[in-house]
């Protein structure tokens, strides 16, 4: 009889993203098991373009009180909040999680079997310690994604980027993030654009943000043009004809890393080391702070995210750009 696993990574978008190495880890190492993972009805979409998913579960209150008739063998909790933990008790079996310290909420730990300290320093290599003590092998070159967009997805980004009479090589700017501390000036994300001289610059946006990305494009000088609507998958697209994306650290972000878009990341309460860009060619910019990466969704003093120049993110961004 095949080994039954559930994944708990339920949220957010970004997040998601950096669990799919763990999860192509442990299907490599398991392929006759049978593994589920539960999420949150935002993630479903990002979700099912993840091959070899068993069963894409909502992470819901009918799911979890249907948890102990499921009979699953392991539960991988990579949210480390104390209801995901509490579900994988839940689920019965032998259950792994993060060890004390290494959770986003105290007490996870004394619903797991298995408290794992993390190895490495970004958060994909701590989730890839998990599916490691799960029975995957150690991660070595390159982080497996597979294909996150598709051929509709590019078709349709070609088109739009033709009727702007936007050429693939553009400069992508992309203001917006959940945290308002998270997201640069409008006015500063603006002048840099009039700085790239000879490139086109898009700026793009999600949902609510139009605005933000309108007052960017004000602010530039002629020098950006506001993009078209896209869904979290269509971004990965509009990343990948890019040849550079400015950003602060977003799911967007973490979506284009995905896929191997080049990126310049802009950092103040999360640390880049844990949830920066990956790829040998991407870069980022911290903030001058004193809270020394508080990860609060607010300061309570100054946003320090506006302590990092126009100079600084200029300078950078021309000398990637060559």
């Amino acid at each position: 009889m095949s080994r039954k696993i559930l994944i708990i990574r339920k949220s957010s978008l970004g997040d998601l993203v950096h669990t799919i190495p763990a999860f192509n880890a442990l299907r490599a190492a398991h392929a006759d098991a049978e593994i589920h993972w539960a999420v949150t009805k935002a993630g479903v979409p990002l979700l099912q373009r993840v091959k070899r998913i068993d069963a894409i579960r909502e992470f819901s209150g009918s799911f979890l009180r249907g948890l102990r008739s499921e009979q699953f063998d392991v539960t991988i909790d990579f949210q480390g909040l104390l209801k995901t933990a509490a579900a994988s008790w839940l689920a019965g079996g032998r259950r792994i999680g993060f060890a004390r310290g290494h959770t986003r909420e105290w007490g996870c730990q004394i619903f797991y079997t298995d408290a794992v300290v993390p190895r490495g320093a970004h958060v994909i290599e701590k989730n890839l310690s998990l599916a490691e003590h799960a029975g995957a092998s150690p991660a070595t070159g390159a982080f497996s994604f597979g294909e996150l967009v598709t051929d509709e997805e590019r078709e349709r980004i070609d088109q739009e980027l033709l009727r702007l009479d936007v050429a693939p090589g553009f400069v992508l700017i992309n203001p917006g993030a959940a945290w308002a501390n998270k997201r640069w000036s409008p006015r500063k994300f603006g002048e840099v654009a009039s700085r790239l001289a000879g490139r086109q610059v898009l700026v793009s946006y999600g949902p609510g943000e139009r605005g933000i990305a309108e007052e960017v494009v004000a602010s530039s000088a002629g020098a950006a043009m506001l993009a078209f609507p896209t869904s979290f998958l269509e971004f990965g697209a509009l990343a990948a004809r890019s040849s550079l994306l400015i950003t602060g650290d977003t799911g967007p972000m973490h979506l284009a890393s995905a896929i191997g878009a080049r990126v310049l990341g802009l950092f103040a309460p999360t640390n880049p080391y844990r949830n920066g860009p990956w790829n040998d060619a991407d870069r980022w910019i911290v903030a001058d702070t004193r809270c020394d990466f508080c990860y609060r969704r607010a300061c309570p003093w100054e946003n320090c995210i506006d302590s990092i120049t126009i100079d600084r993110v200029a300078d950078l961004a021309r000398e990637m750009l060559g």
